[in-house]
């Protein structure tokens, strides 16, 4: 098995609507918190981040945009894959094209036009 491929499960982390989808979808764990004060609750996500790791085996995290703030500072490195998503309000706003070529460059490590 390739040392990069490691199975495990899928946390969320957002306001409740984001949270539910993702839960409804097959997610295994959920935080809900206020993402319009990503600051009051950065105590909240690391502690949720770092119980899902160890006791739930969390490797992956799809996480409300607007809280991106909070995970970076967390330094968690390369292991666990954190996915940052916007919401449907946000999505509107911003250019799709560009936010997805930055997803694959980030992840992939590849540019690709979209």
């Amino acid at each position: 098995m390739n040392g990069f491929i490691r199975k495990g499960k899928i946390a969320v982390i957002g306001d409740e609507p984001f949270v539910k989808g993702f839960m409804m979808a097959g997610a295994s764990r959920g935080l809900v918190v206020d993402t319009t004060a990503p600051e009051k609750v950065a105590k909240k996500v690391r502690s949720f981040v770092m119980r899902a790791m160890s006791v739930y085996g969390a490797s992956v995290f799809i996480v409300h945009d607007s809280l991106r703030p909070v995970l970076e500072r967390l330094e968690l490195g390369s292991s666990p894959l954190i996915i940052y998503l916007p919401d449907l309000r946000t999505v509107g706003r911003i250019d799709v094209r560009k936010y997805y070529s930055e997803l694959i460059r980030k992840y992939l490590g590849i540019s690709l036009e979209v």
